[in-house]
């Protein structure tokens, strides 16, 4: 076995099993020591009282008094992926926005063949294969860029990827494919990176920005024969990698009602408002605890990252580059809600991380990649946080 070949399995091992202890750490320090605690179902609901019937039927833990997390949202859609029965519809949030990010929803309910106990277990499943993945991809891709295989295993122990194993959300899936296609377009194999990216934003609607970013490469390279037949044909497969999110999203335009407050459209605000406005109320009424904390810690380096890559673009339009400046500039018009916690922002803006420290790596940005280590803090918080409940 090669040097290389050793590091991607060594990566993809070790990010396994960091998200498996998460996981475990989780499950073990609940009172119900099960690994249904990982989906943190709440006992509230915006919109419908009670709980979904395999809920009850199959002894879930419910967080008493609180609303739960993201990842109940898509327990529930995997109990009914196709919209056949509607019986989970009441306990979803947003329908439209949570059903664009059907992957992971789909893919457990593939795997288990309809067999409600088996759900959870498999959402659980993937995720950590998807982690292992990103160990593996992370890994190959620092690799090709000469750098520390620490950073490999840095990407894929990010807090926002770690987060998401806490909460058994839709992120991993997405950021799985998203690299995957990455991976693919660095060995110029275009038609099955474009089925990555599809596959990628059917995951997180937020990776459309992935292939555009590598059209918009591609393009500014090619802008003085943008029509010949030759420079089409490399457009081609990225120009139709949304394709199959769009007529999803058309799908489910038609079958379900206009979502309540916006769905997520309520993620975004004017420039820089989002980030700013929390300033604000703090300076208004200062306080400092832990939450504060963690997002100076984690949310200052990650906007620092943001305007030394957005800075870096006049000099460097790599496909990758511009698909994490585009991730950028969606930060900055991100809401007060996706800045509030590093939990929003870290799983919201998860791209920033690879697309930004790669890129970084590419041209030599020690500085850049290196502020990405603030990211484990969290990833400390939130192993710790499990203990301190516990």
């Amino acid at each position: 076995m090669s040097r290389a070949l050793r590091t991607i399995v060594l990566t993809a091992i070790a990010a396994l099993c960091l998200h498996a202890t998460v996981v475990a750490v989780k499950s073990l320090t609940h009172p119900a020591r099960t690994v249904l605690a990982v989906f943190r179902i709440g006992e509230l609901h915006d919109w419908a009282k009670g709980q979904p019937k395999f809920v009850l039927d199959e002894h879930y833990p419910l967080e008493k008094g609180g609303y739960g997390t993201d990842g109940q949202q898509y327990l529930f859609i995997a109990h009914d992926p196709l919209l056949r029965r509607r019986d989970v519809l009441p306990w979803i949030d947003a329908p439209r926005y949570r059903y664009g990010r059907i992957l992971l929803p789909a893919l457990a309910a593939t795997t288990c063949g309809g067999s409600s106990p088996c759900i959870p277990r498999a959402i659980l499943g993937w995720n950590l294969l998807f982690a292992a993945g990103i160990g593996a991809l992370a890994a190959a891709l620092v690799g090709a860029r000469g750098a520390s295989p620490w950073f490999g295993l840095l990407l894929a122990a990010s807090g926002g990827l770690v987060c998401t194993t806490d909460i058994a959300g839709i992120e991993l899936s997405a950021q799985f494919c998203g690299l995957l296609g990455v991976f693919l377009l660095s060995r110029e194999r275009r038609w099955p990176a474009a089925i990555a990216f599809a596959l990628a934003a059917l995951g997180r609607e937020t990776y459309v920005l992935v292939p555009a970013g590598f059209f918009l490469a591609e393009a500014i390279e090619h802008r003085r024969h943008l029509f010949r037949a030759d420079t089409l044909r490399l457009l081609l497969p990225l120009s139709l990698a949304p394709a199959p999110a769009f007529a999803w999203a058309l799908f489910l335009r038609r079958a379900l009602p206009p979502d309540q407050h916006g769905g997520g459209l309520q993620n975004l605000a004017p420039p820089l408002f989002g980030p700013g406005r929390l300033v604000a109320e703090w300076l208004h009424q200062p306080k400092i605890d832990g939450h504060v904390v963690l997002g100076v810690l984690v949310g200052g380096p990650l906007l620092l990252m943001i305007g030394r890559h957005l800075a870096s673009v006049r000099r460097d339009r790599s496909g990758l580059a511009l698909a994490a400046a585009l991730f950028g500039c969606l930060a900055l018009v991100s809401s007060e809600m996706v800045w509030l916690r590093p939990g929003g922002f870290a799983r919201g803006l998860d791209f920033l991380y690879p697309g930004i420290v790669l890129s970084a790596l590419a041209r030599g940005d020690r500085l850049t990649a290196l502020l990405a280590v603030s990211t484990l803090v969290q990833v400390v918080s939130i192993v710790g946080d499990h203990f301190g409940a516990g």
